[in-house]
């Protein structure tokens, strides 16, 4: 796997930690280590610190705008959501079966076409057969997928604070876009930030998101990127994107370049989960945090 592809992976991962870990990992479990102070160079220096407050309520009004696009109340109401998935990352398939995802306790199952089942219990990654290699790790895959699948209806997640909307260019398309961050304490890096897409049109939907992160831990690696949305089909009420596409990204230009990943959904269904779901597997050993 190329240079290129194991940023992006990397960053991906991070961000989803950041972004998720209210939901996936308990408080008195470890943590990545936070991301350094510093404001990230594709930010204009002429930002402010604090938002107008005209700009805060713009924000928030198309967040929930963009839930309600989504169909949050009826993702609300489900169990657990179940899709075939594909991800395919630098030329790799590296993700080919079923993900079952449960949106209230962040449990999930993916089992993979070759044998191999992983399972996030909602505290600890489980991956059978034991050392199977699968880079960056199954932990990245369990927590990664289900968030990037679920975006729409976390941006009013605890903590969450949106922000600065404004117009932005997404190739040829003009959307709505706001910063999203957290509070401090919230998630495992506070100064990293996500920029947020929706389509301007009635009834927009989420069509991208930014999203940056110190990757490795070293300052001088920040490399934003983006996820950018498509395909989007409605079942039962709720709508998803069945591709997404991960390309580089900046301020001026947006999401650009070529492709880096591309992750394809299939048969999306609502489900109650059964007892052994998301418990380990009898041959499983534990994935567990990155240092």
């Amino acid at each position: 796997m190329n240079s290129r592809v194991a940023v992006l992976l990397a960053t991906a991962v991070l961000a989803s930690f950041a972004l998720s870990v209210r939901a996936f990992v308990p408080p008195s479990l470890p943590r990545t280590p936070p991301a350094p102070t510093s404001r990230p160079t594709t930010v204009p220096s002429s930002q402010p610190e604090t938002p107008p407050v005209r700009f805060i309520r713009k924000a928030d009004t198309l967040a929930r705008r963009l839930a309600v696009a989504h169909g949050i109340e009826a993702w609300r109401a489900i169990d657990a959501v179940a899709v075939e998935l594909t991800v395919t990352l630098g030329g790799e398939t590296v993700i080919d079966g079923t993900m079952v995802y449960d949106p209230r306790d962040g449990r999930v199952r993916i089992e993979n076409r070759d044998g191999v089942t992983m399972v996030f219990d909602g505290r600890r990654a489980w991956v059978s057969p034991p050392e199977t290699e699968l880079p960056p790790g199954p932990r990245f895959h369990l927590l990664t997928w289900p968030y990037f699948l679920a975006v729409p209806f976390k941006l009013h997640d605890p903590g969450a604070r949106r922000a600065d909307h404004r117009l932005r260019s997404r190739g040829s398309q003009l959307c709505e876009t706001f910063r999203l961050t957290f509070e401090s304490g919230t998630g495992d890096t506070p100064d990293d930030w996500y920029i947020v897409y929706g389509e301007t049109t009635p009834g927009g939907r989420l069509v991208a998101m930014a999203y940056t992160i110190t990757y490795g831990g070293e300052p001088g690696e920040r490399e934003p990127h983006a996820i950018e949305y498509s395909d989007f089909r409605e079942t039962a009420g709720v709508t998803l994107a069945h591709r997404w596409v991960f390309r580089a990204w900046d301020e001026d230009a947006g999401p650009h370049g070529d492709a880096l990943g591309e992750v394809n959904l299939r048969n999306v269904r609502f489900l109650t989960p059964n007892d052994h779901t998301f418990s380990r597997p009898d041959d499983a050993e534990e994935d567990p945090l990155p240092n």
